[in-house]
């Protein structure tokens, strides 16, 4: 059996060696160091939450302190030089958890290499479909994680749902993850009647950076007319609706209420700063988050603010970009789908935030972008916290959700009907 090593293991061969040295010598008082910041992650949760007057979901507090955990872990692997391979594999785990039993899933390889996961409920009610694309800031998680997650939620939308394993950053910048779920979407039309669905009933999902490129694979498929990235001679329906589960939308600034309101809780602006920044460029920019000399204002912040537009149109490009080029990525609404300056082409929204996460403004200022260019939107907030639709099973708010999800597609469908 042959083993993958990480290419870059050899260099940190010495760092590990003396880590593991420090650790054999001090073992006792790193142990105890790492039990005392857990309990101060800990005690700062809860905290948090005591001294919220807005009223929280006091059982998301678990959920809170798992993600803040997370975060942690993360910063932590910096510190030592353990690459974010280790925390992709803890989080992988996840997918071993209980997937429904009334859903079937199975497995296809498309031709870029990537993996498709088709979930098919035993109870059909249409012949729609949802490509439903993955959070994780675009450097974490899989659909093979997300495997529990999507087999329930193919259960109780009763419906097909399509899962890709696209490419992470930072080794696959943009555009790279944005075309993965263009082609599994192209492969979806291509294998309709195998799946069977109609071309015609098939929308797309994601929840946070999932969401982004959700978003972002509406307008590219709107640009290109739905053809193939290898064949322009076809051209596909165009997509039913998207349903965007606390996106991220936007890099221009950082400084929302939201993120001000709820710095506390998760994703930390900061952080979120940098996986935009892993996504666009490979390397965390400053560039990310407000570019110097106020050269570009997005048409969404002046529709919002009442300012002046003081940059280009923006454009929608597969270029992939130097890290110093900070206007340029702004103004790319396929990297930045808030960033557009004419959505009229969008298809109808369904837009969920969160009350206590820090990417809320990103989705309440999408709703009111699309409603300005005459795009059917609806828009919910839910009391709740960011990542709080990972699991459906024991998950009553969550499936409660899912279940207006469930009524937004059969609007969208019977719609179509009536048409």
């Amino acid at each position: 059996m042959n083993i993958k090593i990480p290419s870059n293991i050899v260099y940190k061969i010495p760092v590990l060696t003396v880590t593991l040295a420090l650790f054999l010598m001090w073992g006792r008082y790193i142990m105890s160091f790492l039990l005392f910041y857990i309990c101060y992650i800990l005690l700062k949760n809860i905290v948090t939450v005591f001294l919220e007057k807005r009223p929280f979901p006091k059982k998301r507090l678990g959920l809170l302190i798992i993600l803040d955990l997370w975060v942690q872990m993360s910063r932590v692997s910096k510190l030592f030089y353990l690459d974010i391979y280790y925390t992709r594999a803890f989080l992988n785990s996840l997918g071993y958890s209980k997937k429904c039993p009334d859903t079937n899933i199975e497995t296809h390889a498309l031709r870029d290499g990537s993996l498709m996961y088709v979930y098919k409920p035993k109870v059909k009610v249409n012949k729609g479909c949802v490509l439903y694309i993955h959070g994780g800031g675009w450097c974490f998680f899989s659909a093979f994680a997300y495997n529990p997650t999507i087999s329930w939620m193919a259960h109780y939308l009763q419906m097909t749902v399509c899962s890709v394993e696209y490419k992470l950053a930072p080794e696959h910048t943009f555009p790279e993850p944005l075309l993965d779920c263009y082609n599994a979407l192209q492969w979806i039309y291509d294998n309709a009647q195998d799946l069977g669905v109609d071309e015609d009933k098939v929308f797309v999902a994601g929840d946070s950076a999932g969401g982004n490129l959700s978003a972002g694979l509406c307008l590219l498929h709107s640009e290109r007319k739905g053809t193939p990235l290898n064949d322009t001679t076809r051209e596909h329906a165009p997509i039913a609706g998207h349903i965007l589960l606390y996106p991220a939308l936007q890099g221009y600034t950082f400084q929302t209420e939201s993120m001000i309101q709820n710095a506390m809780y998760f994703p930390p602006p900061l952080e979120l700063q940098n996986s935009l920044a892993l996504y666009a460029f490979g390397m965390p920019s400053k560039r990310i988050g407000g570019v110097p000399d106020g050269k570009f204002m997005p048409r969404f912040w002046e529709f919002l603010t009442g300012g002046d537009q003081l940059g280009h149109l923006t454009v929608r490009s597969l270029e992939t970009y130097r890290y110093d080029n900070g206007d340029r990525v702004l103004s790319n609404s396929l990297v930045f789908p808030l960033h557009d300056s004419n959505l009229s082409d969008m298809p109808p929204a369904y837009v969920l935030v969160a009350t206590f996460d820090t990417l809320k403004d990103d989705g309440v200022f999408y709703a009111k972008y699309l409603e300005s260019f005459n795009v059917p939107v609806t828009f919910v907030e839910a009391n709740d916290v960011h990542g709080f639709m990972m699991s459906y099973e024991r998950n009553k708010p969550a499936r409660n959700e899912l279940f207006k999800i469930k009524k937004f597609i059969d609007n969208v469908i019977s719609s179509q009907h009536d048409s």
